[in-house]
């Protein structure tokens, strides 16, 4: 049948047809596949890597500000997703665990092996490792400068380091893992040797810096070292394979700028005492860098608690006038006054003025409308356009009032209060000392007409953005934190305003100190060696947790026999309340039997025929035994019974001699 001559067939199907195809393979090329990276579970669509293996987990999401510039229904979402779900990156593999793969299998590394006869050195090349360039992706206020640097420095200690990812079968290969002879208790003793290295012998203080110092400096050491577990010496007599020895030193890496070359020489004899594995080299152990983020952290001392860049960002610390930070409000982002019947409390919050503010600059709040601005037009006063101050006092009072307008251009543009309107008739006395605050600007900045006390029995009127009135009769805990427009006060972008100020230095000020410097911090992740297991954390910020162990599986020596296991061991079990319990392989547990794995189901199915076989065996045996025995005994019974013929016979052919010789004894005698 011609099937393109067929009604179906046509050109036009033909080629829809093909545009589907087309479709289909672009979709199925967008799934991740073996070795791409991964967020969860459901990313790896690929049959032959279905599993996420997941070793970095962003958790700082909950910590970020929620967008106060978000009404109604748009902030309620905002508000609902501030506990977010943690991102995690991870790789998608063929396997996390044993439980993932085939009976009799392993999940081990992937990569490429070469073995060099001369040296008797292995090398490895991974075909999945942890990628470079991990950090938070958190851009909002809820990652700290320090403690993403913090994720960025134990990214760079990791990267490269090989995850498990395939499946594979135990390996019968004298090379490529299981030995000849194996040693199931090896003396580790036994293999102790004489290491030189090299040791600095400077002042101790250069002990705690990371440069390397000259050769010169150094001073050759001799110890005796002892291996803590299998060493390197002893590999070819290891049940199992092992991958990974510690080095003699720690590589060192950098984070930005690189100090001069000759300082970073990865040299043996140009590495200081710190830098040393100690009992780590030639040891089956899995070793990172230490890295140093040769840039420093920057942040404003003023916005965290410890004046360090590893808190988070807390505004109140800037929005918030001295001595009311106690009365903010986390929800509504507000610094309240207890004591006051009206709030906003307007005294309560920073105003530029204050922000600039020097001890050489003794200026209150309001000073900026008489002594930088007219207060009836807003024009620029002669202190503000002296181009040449012509001694300290004018010169920090321009720099002063220099400071004061940029701050609140800045506010005003972002949610707070700017300048005051210009040209008014009957200015609020509440109001002369609220521009710069980062809090709502009021309905009208002149007297109006105040409305009567409410009674104890009438409704308290609804807020707004400038009344929020507490009844005499309310408890103090209520008023201390009434009911606001949320996202009105104190915006981050307006905070960041202030932090401007705060750090804007005067001319009569020598060394130029503001109220909050920048604080500044070089980081160092020290190398370290261990089994495999390599997990760092901040609680509730990051988290790396991953196995990229030493050695690739580890079996049972048996009379200098390598096995994949023990006799009756178990592993993957069905039971989610046994220990080890893998949901991946729940309903294929696995029994060693004659040195390797096998499925326990199926095991058990054997065992019922394995014991017929065996009573019949039995009683074959039993029975050929019985047999044979009363073969014997017929046979000793025909011996026996012939036996006895020939003794008589033998006693009737004596007689006649007998008889001789009695007689011829008689005749003697």
């Amino acid at each position: 049948m011609d099937l393109l001559a067929s009604p179906s067939c046509t050109p036009r199907a033909v080629v829809g047809l093909a545009l589907l195809l087309v479709l289909s393979l672009a979709t199925t090329a967008e799934a991740a596949k073996y070795g791409d990276t991964c967020a969860k579970a459901t990313d790896c669509e690929d049959r032959d890597a279905p599993f996420c293996n997941t070793f970095f987990t962003d958790e700082s999401y909950q910590h970020n500000k929620i967008d106060y510039s978000l009404t109604g229904e748009q902030f309620k979402s905002a508000l609902a997703t501030v506990n977010m779900v943690p991102k995690s990156q991870g790789m998608c593999v063929e396997c996390v665990t044993d439980c993932d793969c085939s009976v009799n299998e392993f999940c081990g590394y992937d990569f490429d092996d070469s073995y060099d006869k001369d040296t008797k050195e292995w090398t490895y090349t991974y075909k999945v490792t942890i990628p470079a360039g991990i950090t938070s992706a958190n851009t909002g206020g809820g990652m700290p400068a320090g403690l993403k640097k913090d994720i960025e420095l134990y990214a760079k200690q990791v990267e490269g380091l090989p995850i498990k990812s395939k499946c594979k079968k135990y390996s019968t290969s004298h090379l490529k893992g299981t030995p000849k002879v194996c040693d199931a208790n090896m003396d580790v003793s036994a293999f102790g040797k004489m290491v030189e290295q090299s040791l600095l012998s400077g002042p101790d203080d250069m002990l705690s810096t990371c440069a390397f110092v000259d050769a010169s400096r150094g001073s050759m050491t001799t110890v005796q070292r002892t291996p803590e577990v299998w060493p390197k010496d002893a590999q070819d007599r290891f049940c199992g394979r092992l991958l990974s020895f510690g080095p003699k030193f720690f590589e060192t890496k950098f984070i930005g700028q690189v100090p001069d070359t000759s300082l970073i020489k990865n040299a043996e004899f140009q590495m200081s005492a710190e830098m040393s594995t100690g009992n780590f080299y030639d040891d089956l152990a899995r070793c990172v860098p230490t890295v140093v983020a040769a840039d420093p952290i920057t942040c404003p001392s003023c916005l965290h608690s410890a004046n360090d860049c590893f808190m988070p960002r807390q505004d109140k610390l800037v929005c918030c006038s001295g001595g009311m930070t106690y009365w903010w409000n986390d929800d509504s982002r507000t610094c309240h006054d207890r004591t006051a019947p009206v709030d906003v409390a307007y005294p309560a919050y920073t105003t530029c003025e204050s922000a600039c503010s020097r001890a050489d600059t003794p200026y209150n709040q309001g000073d900026y409308y008489n002594e930088c601005k007219d207060p009836a037009n807003g024009e620029q006063t002669a202190a503000m356009k002296d181009a040449a101050p012509d001694t300290d006092a004018k010169a920090n009072k321009k720099t002063w009032c220099t400071c004061v307008e940029a701050c609140l251009t800045c506010t005003g543009g972002a949610g707070g209060i700017g300048e005051r309107p210009k040209g008014l008739i009957n200015m609020n006395s509440d109001f002369t000392a609220i521009h710069g605050t980062c809090v709502p600007t009021p309905a009208s900045w002149e007297t109006l007409t105040a409305a009567p006390a409410p009674s104890p029995t009438d409704p308290l009127p609804s807020p707004t953005a400038t009344n929020f009135i507490c009844a005499a009769t309310d408890p103090v805990e209520e008023c201390a934190a009434p009911v606001k427009t949320a996202g009105l006060f104190c915006k981050p972008a307006c905070v960041d305003c202030l932090v401007k100020a705060m750090q804007h230095g005067c001319a009569g000020d020598t060394d130029k100190t503001a109220k909050c410097p920048t604080t500044t911090s070089t980081l160092r992740a020290m190398g370290e060696c261990n089994y495999g297991d390599f997990e760092k954390s901040r609680v509730t910020y990051y988290e790396f947790k991953f196995d990229s162990s030493p050695w690739e599986w580890v079996g049972n020596c048996q009379s200098g026999n390598c096995k994949a296991c023990f006799e009756g061991q178990t592993r993957c079990p069905g039971d989610p309340s046994a220990d080890g319990y893998f949901p991946h392989m729940a309903a294929n547990p696995q029994i060693c039997a004659g040195g390797e794995w096998v499925s326990t189901a199926a095991f058990n199915q054997q065992e019922p025929a394995l014991n017929v076989q065996s009573r019949a065996l039995i009683t074959i045996a039993v029975m050929v035994g019985v047999c044979f025995l009363a073969l014997l005994g017929v046979i000793a019974a025909v011996i026996m019974s012939k036996k006895g013929l020939s003794t008589k016979a033998l006693e009737a052919a004596q007689e006649p001699t007998r008889a001789v010789v009695t007689v011829q004894g008689g005749e003697n005698a």
